[in-house]
């Protein structure tokens, strides 16, 4: 079966766990957990190294969003 023909689930819930794509509007959150994480994430990622906007960050989700569907 082709990929695009999948029934794939939009979102995942379990009593622990809450998984979904990026959502338009999102970017906010993204930002924030970024800004915040921003030592740490300089260890393993190398778009930490460089300064985000918020504006870029909803970019990016945007993006994301366009991509799963």
């Amino acid at each position: 079966m082709k990929a695009i023909l999948m029934d794939f689930p939009e979102k995942i819930e379990t009593p622990r766990l809450y998984l979904r794509p990026c959502q338009p509007g999102d970017g906010l959150d993204l930002y924030e957990a970024i800004v915040h994480s921003k030592p740490e994430l300089k260890q393993w990622l190398p778009f930490a190294h460089q300064d985000i906007s918020l504006e870029t960050s909803e970019q990016n989700v945007l993006k994301s969003f366009a991509d799963f569907i």
